[in-house]
């Protein structure tokens, strides 16, 4: 970076590209490879098939409905840049601009060029946060970004046919009794653009349509075409990272959390700090008619676990018999513990 003005965004020669996966691991890991492609001013295109996305600054299960997570575990992702957690599906269109920029580049920068090409589509909107994008006073578009050796990252969903009960159900309405520093999610009223678009029979038509309309907006912008082969390369190697334990859940801020659960047998409660994404400093107990009896071996059973519902199943079946008698819960129900 040369500390000179940069020509407005419009002006830059955009290389235009679409991801031909649905994989999302596969397009956080395009979007990493540009990012590291210095001097290019890239945007890319892509949909992701069912997947759940974290912020950056997030406590997964403060967001995530852990209980319908269990019973369909999609792949849940921690982006590299911060906002709140989104559901997406191949109903959901994504862009992602990569550009030199310096730190503290404007939301509206970017979405100014989104709203542009939408506008070339027909479709009128406006923005009242920051981040979003709005029709008629529902979101259609979330936006987040993040700048890293002096290049800019900065991605974006348009929701163009995505059941809004499938969002409800994975995504939590408050934080769940999780307290951290962590950043919470708004939730926001949402509507889908495909009833605007008659005439686009399906979302990927509709991506198509955008890139050429981005095209439009920017004079010097140029299609891509397929993507280079050592660009595939790089990102079936980094495309794991993604995938990490220590990525997902170790970068969740230092998070606190207490619960209650009754059964026949006894009222249970489980007390435990989250650091690094792994339990530490637990407490088991259970109270009967008043008294309180500790169970001792639960809390050392799980320090050290990653707090993630195959881990913590699989350090419980490794209690001694004794100690899981005492603890009378089916081997599925992990509502304790979460």
């Amino acid at each position: 970076m040369d500390g000179n003005p940069r020509p407005p965004l419009e002006d830059l020669p955009w290389r235009i590209w679409i991801s031909p996966s649905t994989d999302p691991y596969r397009n956080a890991a395009l979007e990493e490879v540009l990012l590291g492609d210095r001097g290019t001013p890239h945007l890319l295109l892509y949909r992701n098939r069912d997947s759940l996305h974290l912020g950056k600054n997030q406590y997964p299960w403060a967001q995530v409905r852990v209980e319908e997570w269990q019973r369909e575990p999609l792949p849940l992702l921690r982006r590299s840049t911060g906002g709140g957690t989104v559901f997406h599906d191949e109903g959901n269109l994504n862009f992602g601009f990569v550009a030199d920029a310096p730190v503290g580049t404007a939301f509206r920068e970017h979405l100014a060029l989104v709203q542009a090409a939408l506008a070339r589509l027909g479709l009128a909107t406006e923005q009242r946060s920051p981040s979003d994008l709005l029709v008629e006073g529902a979101k259609v578009s979330g936006n987040a970004q993040c700048c890293t050796r002096g290049r800019l990252l900065h991605h974006g969903t348009l929701l163009w046919r995505t059941d809004p009960a499938r969002v409800q159900r994975y995504l939590t309405p408050t934080a769940g009794g999780y307290e951290s520093r962590g950043i919470d999610s708004r939730r926001s009223p949402v509507r889908n653009l495909a009833d605007r678009f008659p005439a686009i029979t399906d979302a990927e038509e509709f991506l198509r349509q955008l890139a050429a309309a981005f095209a439009e907006a920017c004079p010097r912008a140029v299609p891509g075409g397929a993507l280079p082969s050592a660009w595939e390369r790089t990102a079936d190697v980094r495309h794991a990272g993604w995938r990490d334990p220590a990525w997902v859940y170790g970068r969740s801020p230092r998070t606190t959390y207490h619960r209650r659960v009754e059964t026949a047998a006894a009222v249970l409660e489980w007390r435990a700090t989250v650091q690094r994404g792994k339990l530490t400093e637990g407490a088991c107990w259970w109270v009967r008619e008043g008294r309180r009896t500790e169970l001792p071996a639960v809390a050392p059973a799980l320090e050290g676990t990653w707090h993630e519902p195959e881990a913590v199943r699989a350090r419980l079946a490794e209690l001694p018999l004794a100690s899981r008698e005492r603890l009378p819960l089916p081997p599925d129900d992990l509502r304790l513990f979460f």
